[in-house]
């Protein structure tokens, strides 16, 4: 069975116990977490691939649906042939991306962009906060898969902090 942030009830009917709309309340799952772990959970009667895999939390971006996993079930996720990211594009009419849970930053940067472009990843301390500064390669910038913009937004989402792409 698909392990969700949202329990098996709720994963089966259209409404949430109240622990769970609790959860969604207070932000600690989102509205789209609870799509994508009710859409997981029909898929698994076809795909299973899903079978002991672990969804923990999805971030929606203008373009992309990004999907974090547990270690090791990204794979599981994205089904054989990208058969599961498939049917949820299809449902989600976005883009779908996979991710295991990572240690850092710079683990999700490598994933994004090639490896060679990477300059650093860097906290930048402010008198307002901090956030990520990632220094790419600007000579390479024709290699990236996305745009700047994208690729702040989805390090922004995945992180919980702002961050700065440049290219030098």
């Amino acid at each position: 069975m698909v392990k969700t942030p949202i329990d098996r009830i709720c994963l089966e009917n259209d409404i949430l116990c109240s622990a769970c709309q609790r959860k969604v309340d207070s932000g600690e799952i989102s509205e789209m977490d609870v799509k994508v772990s009710r859409v997981l959970n029909r898929l698994e009667k076809r795909f299973k691939s899903l079978k002991d895999a672990t969804f923990i939390k999805s971030y929606e971006t203008t373009k992309r649906i990004i999907i974090l996993t547990g270690k090791g079930d990204a794979r599981k996720v994205v089904g054989k042939g990208g058969s599961v990211v498939k049917e949820l594009s299809k449902k989600f009419q976005k883009g779908i991306q996979v991710f295991e849970v990572k240690d850092s930053l710079e683990d999700y940067v490598k994933e994004l962009v090639p490896p060679d472009m990477i300059i650093g990843v860097n906290r930048v301390f402010t008198k307002d906060g901090s956030y990520y500064k990632v220094i790419l390669r600007g000579k390479d910038r024709k290699r990236m898969k996305v745009s700047r913009g994208e690729l702040e937004e989805v390090l922004g989402k995945l992180s919980g902090e702002g961050v700065k792409v440049v290219f030098e």
